[in-house]
C-alpha cells in the first residue's frame, strides 16, 4: 500500500521523541493509518494527532477514529495548545495528546 512506511523509511527516519500525525484524512491519512505510522515509526514520549476537525473547522474527520485505537489519551483540546517535552523523560509506551487549537 502506497500509504505504508517501508522498513528502510522507517530507518530514515530514525528515533523520535514526539510524533505529530495528521489523522483528519481528506487531504491527509485518516485516524487508522495514523495509528499505522505511529507504531512503525514507535515515538519514545509523544504522539500529537493534528490537522482533523475542531469546534471552528469541521471539514476534515475528527480525531475520534485515531483515539479510539488507544486505551488512553489526554485531551487538553479545551486548555491548551502547548506540550512541555522534557527530553530526558523516560515512559513505557508514548503518550498520545490531543492538544487545542486556539492561541492560549
Amino acid at each position: 500500500n502506497l500509504l505504508d512506511l517501508s522498513a528502510e523509511q522507517v530507518r530514515e527516519v530514525g528515533p523520535i521523541d514526539v510524533l505529530m500525525v495528521p489523522v483528519g484524512g481528506i487531504y491527509t491519512i485518516n485516524g487508522e493509518k495514523a495509528r499505522k505510522v505511529a507504531a512503525d515509526l514507535k515515538p519514545r514520549l509523544y504522539i500529537l494527532p493534528m490537522h482533523c476537525a475542531t469546534k471552528a473547522f469541521d471539514d476534515l474527520l475528527d480525531p475520534k477514529e485515531f483515539l479510539s485505537g488507544y486505551k488512553t489519551f489526554t485531551d487538553l483540546s479545551e486548555k491548551t495548545n502547548l506540550l512541555s517535552v522534557d527530553p530526558k523523560a523516560k515512559f513505557d509506551a508514548p503518550k498520545v495528546v490531543l492538544l487545542g487549537y486556539k492561541a492560549p
